[in-house]
């Protein structure tokens, strides 16, 4: 199987390959808590976070789970403008973006 190797900015200068994405999913809940335990227990986590509150989660085909600190709109909202070929992002959308990344 080939891959396009497009890959979507994770926050803090992590990228991950927009074709492995199985689902970006929010942190809040149990079972997503105990999903994320069960990795850790198996090596099988990546923390992209930097040491900021983890807002989302990313599982790929390998069954890894990468954990960020973007919400998972925002995570959503660059995946469907790389995979619509849209190179430029409005200008509302690029200051929402930053904005949610200088919080911290």
């Amino acid at each position: 199987m080939e891959y396009s190797k497009r890959f979507v900015n994770i926050g803090f200068n992590n990228t991950v390959n927009i074709d492995k994405i199985v689902s970006v999913m929010t942190v809040d809940s149990a079972p997503n808590r105990r999903l994320i335990q069960l990795r850790k227990d198996e090596c099988m986590v990546l923390d992209c976070t930097c040491g900021r509150k983890t807002k989302s989660m990313i599982v790929t085909t390998d069954k890894f789970v990468v954990l960020s600190a973007l919400n998972p709109t925002t995570i959503n909202m660059r995946v469907n403008a790389i995979q619509s070929g849209a190179d430029e992002m409005t200008r509302e959308e690029t200051e929402e973006i930053y904005s949610e990344e200088e919080e911290f």
